[in-house]
């Protein structure tokens, strides 16, 4: 064969590789629509992005630059930060500190407490965070130190963290929740109370509120209690009206006539639940101390002597559990973390400019998102699936990328994809994160086939009349559709 017949040969053979690959994207693209054409999806606003990382080219896109509300998919572009600017190793450090002097084992000033913004602080989502170890830990410490007594109690050292911890954008239906707990400086049993109820003997009669721990006086008269007993199975139908600080509430729903389980509710103030619990176990480890009610704030003093340091889990580990389990808290943690530790002193710790910074310099444009917190709960977030693709692109690129890609829900066996796939050739190869709130359905991450593709994808749908299940679904018959 000459050398003109070759090249004409082998842009022959191109042309049938790039006419297959037009040919497969178009079949998708139909496929997709011909879905929309249903009756649960005529008026939803879609968006798709499919890239095929191995061959670095676009597989899918329909409306691939629409901004669209991600809902949980949002702690994608959080926790990547976070991995990028903190680093994987990162841990926080919660310290206590002695101010005056000590004499005969009494502390004639009072303990220091340094928050962190750690949002695992006595989180019930790991071990080694476990309020009794804690305490034990710390009291011990102190005892060490050679104090037994402290005369003036308790104080908090004043933070960069806005005291204005509720994020533009959250809505009134979930403040008083405990997946709308905001993240403070000082955190605590993931700001999260447990209520208990005694169910009336049939639905519609009153339902009790018992209960609410961690206790503080008046905890079940602070409640303006509502709420109803629902039938047997229909399971925790109660919700929380209660604003950060605000000691009065309101619950309101169903609570089911079989129920056993408490209800999760928001800590209004966690730092004053953090002191009431110090005080208790400080004295009962054998160290005299009356921490204040309600937490005093000072500058760091001159005269300080560091008695302890509390480590949080790293930095990956707690990222694994925001992207798995899906948890707003930290992911509100980390934002305002960023917000903090690069300088953003902006309202409630908005760490937007901090992001959007960041990515452009890796070449993902994000000016025109939307980016109002970093869990994703307000509703007026807005991302496209280009966007989120981009990112994980970059992701995808970088040293520790299978690290990162393992803190995923991985389809048919962990996290919030646990059932996702399962018997199916997605399960074990598809690693994502969800979004759902009400109107919205949204799933991104990355999909190694069987063939030996692997692929970065975001699928967003809002204003579907359609289930989170059915939604789903579908996005797994796409999925499954690509080589």
């Amino acid at each position: 064969m000459n050398h003109a017949c070759f090249i004409k040969y082998t842009l022959f053979l191109l042309m049938l590789v790039y006419g297959a690959q037009a040919a497969a994207q178009n079949d998708l693209a139909q496929w997709w629509a011909k879905q929309m054409q249903q009756p649960a999806y005529r008026a939803a606003w879609d968006g798709l992005y499919i890239y095929d990382l191995s061959r670095e080219k676009e597989i899918l896109d329909v409306h691939g630059g629409r901004l669209l509300a991600p809902a949980s998919v949002m702690k994608l572009l959080t926790t990547a930060t976070a991995w990028q600017l903190l680093g994987p190793d990162f841990r926080y450090e919660t310290r206590i500190y002695a101010v005056g002097t000590v004499n005969a084992r009494v502390l004639n000033g009072y303990l220091m407490i340094a928050p962190s913004g750690d949002p695992t602080l006595g989180s019930r989502y790991f071990e080694e965070t476990a309020p009794g170890l804690f305490w034990q830990a710390m009291t011990e410490a102190i005892r060490q130190q050679g104090i037994d007594s402290v005369a003036q109690g308790v104080c908090l050292l004043e933070t960069d963290f806005d005291p204005n911890v509720t994020p533009d954008g959250w809505i009134w239906e979930d403040l008083g929740n405990y997946y709308a707990a905001p993240a403070f400086d000082l955190n605590w049993r993931d700001n999260t109370l447990y209520a208990y109820f005694s169910p009336g003997r049939a639905p519609g009669e009153p339902a009790l509120l018992r209960k609410v721990e961690p206790a503080l006086p008046f905890a079940v008269e602070a409640w303006t209690n509502q709420v109803t007993t629902g039938k047997a199975g229909s399971g925790d139908q109660v919700y929380a009206d209660r604003a950060a600080y605000q000691v009065q509430g309101f619950l309101r729903g169903t609570y089911p006539m079989d129920g056993t389980f408490p209800v999760k509710l928001m800590m209004h103030y966690p730092a004053v639940y953090f002191l009431q619990e110090m005080g208790e176990h400080l004295r009962a480890g054998g160290v005299r101390c009356s921490p204040l009610p309600e937490p005093c704030r000072v500058a760091l003093p001159k005269e300080s002597r560091l008695l302890w340091v509390h480590r949080s889990p790293r930095l990956e580990d707690i990222i694994r559990e925001t992207n798995r389990r899906s948890i707003n808290l930290f992911a509100e943690g980390l934002y305002k973390t960023l917000a903090v530790r690069m300088g953003a002193h902006t309202p409630h710790n908005d760490a937007a400019e901090v992001i959007k910074s960041f990515w452009r310099g890796q070449g993902v444009v994000l000016d025109q998102a939307r980016i109002l917190d970093g869990s994703g709960l307000s509703p007026a977030n807005a991302l496209t699936p280009r966007m989120i693709v981009a990112l994980l692109r970059v992701m995808a690129g970088m040293p520790h990328a299978a690290s990162f890609r393992n803190t995923l829900a991985q389809a048919g066996s962990s996290g919030t994809l646990r059932w996702f796939g399962r018997g199916t050739a997605l399960a074990g190869r598809v690693w994502a994160k969800t979004g759902s709130m009400r109107d919205v359905v949204s799933l991104a991450g990355y999909y190694h086939s069987a063939s030996g593709r692997h692929y970065a994808f975001a699928f967003m749908l809002n204003k579907a009349d359609a289930s989170y299940t059915e939604v789903m679904q579908l996005y797994a018959r796409l999925l499954l559709q690509l080589p």
